[in-house]
């Protein structure tokens, strides 16, 4: 009757303006890191930066000189004129004399195309990389896996992994799954973090869809510089950290999840896990196709994962999606894994 369904309008606009002051919530924690970001802003260098043009001016005139820190601390250098062509022939031989001379190991130059025209960028170069390793399997009967995988690096040196698990299987689900993941890529390379991106995701994809879709969401970022590494989870299946101690003990740490896929959850709860990497450590995640969310049947991963020092990124992915195929799971299955390495000084 009428009563009725004024009753169930209301409540859809009450959960509606609960799920918007939950967006608002990740929207007011993005825009205190940009006023934090902009408020601090890149440090100038001005001693560096006669270095820099002095050493520059060797190649051919230097137009513009720049040197400065970013909010994390990273060195970068910029340099334009009649230089830059120079310096672009030899780029190896001036790459190696402008580490020796600013102390630092650098990577570059990257070309910039501004409104003064052609500039060189080189910035300081991380101490860790990262190797990444990606197995998968399409469920049977199906063109398309529901799962989306993407990983990279940002300008700041935050490697960033993330796994997505759209509801069911198919185009629908890829699709889910890519439009969040996509979404979460450009928070993460904009310098806004894991949690608050994560954060303003769930309930925006609740309010487009009305609650009839839902994706898990699983977020991992390590600082290159650090080693520093934040897992945020949304309905996730477990991830795994590998270390080695100074005595060869194998360390396998599981990280879990308790929260609903985004999508679901009103509250835009998530689970946010900060642990630290060093040189050979590994991190594995996992859609729900292998294990499931609770990780009561993830004994066996723990033990492939810890007795596998000898196989790459490639090939543990690969051998734990077999694996999980071979234990009878239906579903769309995903493994990445992500070896971090010390560069050599």
């Amino acid at each position: 009757d009428a009563l009725y369904q004024r009753r169930q309008a209301q409540r859809r606009n009450e959960a509606g303006r609960r799920l918007i002051a939950q967006q608002y919530a990740g929207v007011t924690g993005i825009l205190k890191q940009v006023g934090e970001s902009m408020g601090a802003g890149p440090e100038a260098l001005p001693s560096r930066e006669r270095e820099l043009r002095t050493y520059a001016e060797a190649f051919g005139r230097v137009r513009t000189a720049a040197a400065w820190k970013d909010r994390r601390g990273r060195l970068h250098f910029e340099l334009s004129g009649e230089c830059v062509r120079r310096i672009i022939r030899n780029r190896e031989g001036f790459l190696s004399g402008l580490s020796a001379l600013m102390n630092v190991r650098l990577v570059g130059p990257e070309s910039v195309h501004g409104p003064g025209g052609l500039s060189l960028l080189f910035r300081e170069r991380e101490p860790y990389c990262i190797t990444v390793g990606v197995g998968t399997r399409t469920r049977e009967g199906q063109k398309v896996s529901g799962d989306c995988i993407r990983y990279f690096t940002t300008e700041e040196g935050i490697a960033c992994v993330l796994l997505s698990d759209g509801m069911g299987s198919g185009e629908q689900a890829r699709e889910d799954a890519e439009s969040t993941v996509r979404m979460a890529e450009q928070f993460l390379r904009a310098g806004i973090s894991a949690a608050d991106s994560v954060r303003t995701i769930g309930p925006a994809l609740k309010l487009r869809t009305q609650g009839r879709q839902f994706v898990t969401l699983d977020v991992s970022t390590i600082d290159l510089f650090t080693g520093a590494a934040d897992s945020v989870k949304c309905g996730a299946a477990p991830s795994f950290v590998r270390a080695v101690d100074g005595d060869g003990t194998v360390r396998v740490r599981r990280i879990l999840s308790s929260t609903l896929p985004a999508g679901l959850e009103e509250s835009g709860e998530m689970d946010v896990t900060q642990f630290r990497m060093g040189d050979g450590d590994a991190l594995l995640l996992l859609s729900d196709g292998i294990v499931d969310a609770d990780g009561s049947n993830a004994g066996w991963v723990e033990e492939l994962l810890a007795g596998s020092m000898h196989l790459s990124a490639r090939e543990l992915a690969a051998r734990i999606v077999l694996e999980g195929s071979a234990r009878g799971a239906p579903d769309d299955m995903s493994a990445v894994v992500v070896y971090l390495t010390r560069r050599d000084s």
